[in-house]
């Protein structure tokens, strides 16, 4: 793990708390609008469901359409109001972040208070490039989705009343019934991507206000420490574990405005896919006096492609040169960084409570050979399913224990030859 200051990382920890509580009452008051607005919805179609000539008068039809997109349109503005809310909090929490961690001896009294002109300018920034804001692709993807099958539903109900000679009642009898279907199947409220994908609204909701947070947090974070003069940061540790292209940047010193080309800018970060939709990690601050030797150790060794399987490389041999300049042999030092590597998958694959075990009960030759094949991932087996090894993870069972784990590591080895 890459070496940090404690006083900076204590207070990064608390900065991040207090995001984490913008973010969770952003999610939830997005949350709540969302539901509100799709009762509403819902009850708009099934009112003009109980008109008798919905069938057969367009005026009817368009009143609702027209209804649903205004009742849309003031979701829109809920979500933004709480969006813009957000961000300015957030964009604070950021400034506020970076001065604190670099010490108020370093800081000039100028800087301590926040522009609020900032807020507006991170909120075009998250903005999609087209000018619409984030809340208005959301509603009116699900507004389109929604009222266009409610038109097509018509044009069938239409076409097959033609066909069969149906009466004006009986025509507006069945399109009622249809269009009361859509009213209570909730797959018509739901976003739908451009892969198709249909989210859960409160999910989408957490995805899209998240990403958009962490994204100004980070940015405002830079901002702020090229503000002081300054242009280093590095990659927060421990988060998304599914992610290998952000885990292979973990701890990797950046320069954010890309003058320092001893190091991989932001922006190359950000290209290779780090600060994804939904990930959780952060800037942090590089402190020139106290962080001398990991900048010089970094310096000496940029990543020359920013693939994930280039920079995994690039981290462990950061991580072993830091444990050789600590005063270990190039092996053992390889041998520790396999064994940081493996507790952090195990850990984050599936449990805090095994990782440290796991290590200890491997041998130094076991951590030999899982450096020269790999480290697999680990997932706790779904129900129904066995537990076992793939060429690329171990599967323990859903009532695990430590052996279990080790037991599917020596397994998995094995088949590797090792």
């Amino acid at each position: 793990m890459t070496a940090m200051n404690s006083r900076v990382s204590k207070i990064h920890a608390r900065q991040l708390k207090k995001l984490e509580k913008v973010c969770e009452g952003s999610e939830g008051e997005i949350d709540k609008s969302v539901r509100k607005r799709m009762e509403q919805l819902r009850l708009l179609i099934l009112n003009t469901c109980a008109e008798d000539n919905v069938a057969t008068n367009a005026v009817v039809r368009d009143r609702c359409f027209k209804a649903l997109q205004a009742e849309l349109f003031e979701l829109e503005k809920a979500i933004e109001k709480t969006a813009v809310k957000a961000i300015g909090d957030v964009a604070k929490i950021g400034h506020e972040s970076a001065l604190l961690e670099a010490g108020k001896k370093n800081v000039d009294p100028g800087l301590m208070k926040y522009d609020h002109d900032r807020t507006k300018q991170y909120h075009q920034l998250v903005a999609p490039q087209n000018g619409q804001n984030l809340a208005a692709v959301f509603t009116q993807k699900i507004g389109g989705n929604l009222i266009q099958n409610l038109r097509n539903t018509y044009r069938t109900n239409f076409q097959e009343a033609q066909l069969n000679g149906w009466s004006t009642r009986e025509q507006s009898k069945r399109l009622q019934i249809k269009w009361a279907e859509i009213a209570q199947d909730e797959n018509n409220f739901r976003f739908i991507d451009s892969a198709g994908r249909k989210w859960d609204n409160a999910r989408y909701a957490q995805m899209l206000t998240r990403t958009n947070n962490m994204r100004v947090y980070n940015d405002s974070m830079a901002d702020s420490i090229i503000g002081m003069g300054l242009d280093l940061a590095r990659i927060s540790e421990g988060g998304d574990p599914d992610c290998p292209k952000c885990a292979a940047w973990e701890g990797q010193i950046v320069s954010i405005t890309g003058t320092d080309k001893r190091f991989p800018t932001y922006d190359q970060a950000r290209v290779a896919g780090v600060f994804h939709p939904n990930c959780v990690h952060t800037l942090e601050y590089v402190d020139p006096d106290i962080d001398e030797d990991e900048i010089a150790r970094q310096a000496k060794m940029k990543p020359m492609q920013h693939d994930p399987a280039s920079m995994a490389r690039h981290k462990d041999a950061v991580d072993e040169q830091r444990h050789i300049d600590n005063g270990m042999t190039r092996s053992d030092a390889r041998v520790q960084v396999t064994k940081d590597r493996l507790e952090r998958i195990v850990r984050n694959g599936i449990s805090p409570q095994h990782s440290k075990e796991v290590v200890s009960a491997l041998d130094t030759n076991q951590l030999r050979q899982l450096r020269k094949h790999g480290i697999p991932d680990f997932n706790v087996a779904n129900k129904g399913q066995a537990a076992g090894v793939t060429e690329n993870a171990v599967r323990v069972p859903r009532d695990y224990t430590t052996d279990d784990v080790v037991s599917g590591l020596k397994k998995w080895l094995k088949q590797k030859g090792g």
